[in-house]
């Protein structure tokens, strides 16, 4: 750290030369807690970390560690935000919470996302920036062009590149968002219904119900977005009145799924990035866009 800085000779302190730092006091105070006083340097375990931190701290400790060359301590603070709030695997994103397992951070909000693109860039991490220019896409326009505020007063905003990446991804979303809900409550029911007019009626009213209720299909969101779990909502749909079959809802179950890792298959493409090894190959995508590539010709 000290390394790459230079001292001014005519600086001391108990004639120990000085070294006059840019950074924000805020931010130095979290990486120099890492470093002092350890022989053994060690920010994050994965899969076993009970320490709770904030968004704050981890960016500055990536920004820092990036800046100084402590490259295990950028790593290990990656690790975190990618195992816990930015995963590149489906499975990962869409494994339910666990109470019993600590979560190690303290509040993350959805503005965060601004903060871990520039992180992505800062450290060529392209692995978080599929999930994380989704969530910037989610913003409002005031949050999305005024940007994060660091707790020291540093605003974060995205480049005018990646700020593009997400109003066209807006557009993009919002088709995907229409295909989902259209596949999800397609009225063709199970194969093993055995009240398949009742089911079939069912599914064409909750399909008109959900497309004229846009909070319920907003682009992320606990109501309903794409890549939301859309499980309890399906599995609603068993009580009450005019209810569809248990077969039927395990139908919508699956339906959702698929759903949901075809979009995040998507997101590289949909946002204009190229992510190496993100998500699985999925034979409808590749259908649809044989399919496009004969309409462009």
């Amino acid at each position: 750290m000290f390394a790459s800085s230079t001292p001014i000779p005519s600086e001391t302190f108990d004639g120990c030369p000085l070294v006059h730092l840019s950074d924000s006091p805020h931010d130095l105070a979290h990486l120099l807690r890492v470093l002092l006083p350890k022989s053994h340097i060690q920010y994050h375990v994965p899969k076993a970390d009970p320490v709770q931190r904030t968004f704050d701290e981890v960016s500055a400790v990536i920004r820092l560690a990036h800046k100084y060359g402590i490259q295990p301590v950028q790593d290990q603070a990656l690790a975190c935000i990618q195992e816990h709030c930015y995963p590149s695997d489906f499975a990962v994103f869409s494994a339910p919470s666990s109470d019993s397992e600590p979560y190690p951070f303290t509040s993350i909000r959805r503005v965060h996302a601004i903060g871990a693109v520039n992180l992505a860039r800062l450290t060529d991490t392209p692995s978080i920036l599929p999930l994380a220019l989704y969530r910037c896409a989610s913003l409002n326009s005031n949050a999305l062009l005024n940007g994060w505020t660091r707790a020291d007063g540093t605003i974060e905003r995205l480049s005018d590149t990646d700020l593009r990446r997400c109003l066209d991804g807006r557009v993009a979303l919002a088709h995907e968002r229409f295909f989902f809900v259209s596949r999800l409550f397609d009225d063709t029911p199970s194969k093993d219904c055995r009240s398949s007019k009742r089911c079939g009626r069912h599914l064409r009213d909750v399909h008109h119900s959900t497309m004229r209720s846009p909070g319920l299909i907003q682009v992320e969101g606990r109501s309903g977005g794409v890549l939301a779990d859309w499980e309890p909502v399906v599995r609603s749909f068993k009580d009450g009145h005019n209810s569809l079959c248990g077969s039927c809802v395990e139908m919508l179950v699956e339906r959702a799924l698929s759903g949901r890792k075809r979009l995040w298959n998507k997101l590289p493409r949909i946002f204009g990035i190229d992510v190496e090894g993100w998500g699985e190959p999925d034979a409808e995508s590749g259908s649809e866009d044989s399919d496009n590539d004969d309409e462009d010709q």
